[in-house]
């Protein structure tokens, strides 16, 4: 029974682009993106599915026509964390605050 799905979309080209410091965490790496759905599964078990896109990707674009508007139009930062379709997070976002952001989304959903 899924009840989070969480999407992380990013371009696989700009990662790490805006901010050489080392802020939040590098998405388009798979070694991340395995450490998040570990994370994930570990506080929520089956509850949650995450998936990551590539916001180039034709089937990305299409299926989040409007993020990705929002996006070209520079109201949104990259990457996005996406759970239930809501946008959480736009811009730098790290594993602590990626996990924070599903807990409050998963507590609201059940009010």
């Amino acid at each position: 029974m899924v009840s989070l799905k969480v999407t992380i979309i990013d371009r696989k080209g700009e990662a790490g682009q805006l901010c050489a410091e080392g802020c939040g965490v590098d998405w388009t790496q798979e070694e991340n993106r395995n450490l998040a759905r570990q994370n994930l599964r570990g506080f929520f078990g089956d509850r949650v599915q995450v998936e990551f896109l590539d916001l180039d990707a034709p089937n990305t674009q299409e299926a989040f026509q409007d993020i990705a508007r929002r996006v070209q139009e520079n109201d949104l930062l990259l990457p996005l964390l996406v759970v239930n379709g809501e946008v959480r997070i736009s811009g730098f976002f790290d594993f602590r605050m990626l996990r924070d952001m599903v807990e409050v989304a998963g507590e609201l959903g059940r009010g």
